[in-house]
C-alpha cells in the first residue's frame, strides 16, 4: 500500500514537469557548457530522478477507485449475490499484496 501511495504521489508530481523535459538530457548540456566536478554529478542524479518520475507515473493508478467503479451495482444481479460478502476477503488480499511486494 505504501508503494502504491508513493507511485500515486510521483504521478502527481509529474504534472508539474513539462513533458519535453523527459527528452532532454541535462548531462549533455552541462558537458557542452564545460560544467564539471560535483555539479556534473548533481546533474546526472537529476537526470536519473526525472527519468524515474516519468517511468513510475505510468505504473501509478488509483486501484481502489478502479475496483469500486468496476464492481458498482454487481451485487444486485441474481447470480452474484454472494459478492455482498466481498469485504471479508479484503484483509487476506491486503496481506497477499504485501507479501507479493
Amino acid at each position: 500500500m505504501i508503494r502504491s501511495a508513493s507511485l500515486k504521489d510521483n504521478a502527481n508530481l509529474v504534472k508539474y514537469i513539462p513533458e519535453f523535459v523527459e527528452n532532454i538530457k541535462f548531462e549533455d548540456i552541462a558537458n557542452e557548457l564545460g560544467i564539471g566536478g560535483e555539479t556534473i554529478e548533481s546533474v546526472k542524479i537529476f537526470d536519473l530522478c526525472i527519468k524515474n518520475l516519468f517511468r513510475q507515473a505510468d505504473d501509478a493508478g488509483d486501484y481502489l477507485r478502479m475496483i469500486v467503479k468496476n464492481f458498482d451495482g454487481i451485487t444486485e444481479q441474481e447470480n452474484t449475490k454472494h459478492l455482498k460478502l466481498f469485504y471479508l476477503i479484503i484483509p487476506a488480499l491486503t496481506l497477499s499484496f504485501v507479501d507479493h511486494i
